[in-house]
């Protein structure tokens, strides 16, 4: 488990420890190498990685609520593995509108940023990151703006080895 592995890497001396992606990842090496598909699924299903806390689940996972980010039902056909690389490592580059993020500010001084689910004359509706709903009259909101960042974080990869992070693209790919 990564966030395991995270905590004793320090006791390691650094010849022996493992090669972690960082924040500057080179996508041509990381595509270069062939991942697995069962050790992808379970970075996806462990909680060294949020992606599952935003995503639904792929079909016939238990754990359905609200999603935050897209439905990746689908995501092998309709985008290269280069592309979802690309959409793991620069999340904020291309935002579909229907995922962006924006930003709530009452009158009584309550932020709260999020995907907006409604937009409606009377109320304002925003899932947050935990796939919350809040729930705002329109005369109670001074200000609700887009963001030019999105609601994934950026460096998602940084602590996986190559490998992790290939198998984590083959799973993808999968869906």
């Amino acid at each position: 488990d990564p966030r395991v592995r995270g905590l004793f890497d320090r006791f390691v001396p650094e010849e022996l420890r493992g090669e972690r992606l960082g924040d500057t990842i080179d996508s041509a090496r990381l595509l270069a190498i062939e991942g697995d598909v069962a050790r992808g699924r379970e970075l996806w299903e462990s909680a060294a990685l949020s992606c599952r806390g935003c995503h639904a689940p792929p079909q016939g996972e238990e754990g359905a609520r609200a999603p935050v980010g897209p439905d990746l039902a689908g995501l092998g056909k309709r985008a290269s593995q280069a592309e979802i690389l690309e959409s793991v490592v620069h999340p904020s580059r291309k935002i579909d509108p229907k995922h962006a993020a924006w930003h709530v500010e009452t009158v009584d001084g309550l932020v709260v940023t999020g995907l907006l689910v409604e937009r409606g004359e009377s109320r304002i509706v925003v899932r947050d990151e935990r796939g919350r709903d809040h729930a705002f009259d329109r005369a109670a909101v001074e200000a609700l703006s887009p963001q030019p960042r999105s609601l994934m974080p950026d460096h998602l990869l940084r602590g996986l080895a190559p490998a992790e992070a290939a198998d984590l693209l083959a799973f993808l790919r999968t869906l």
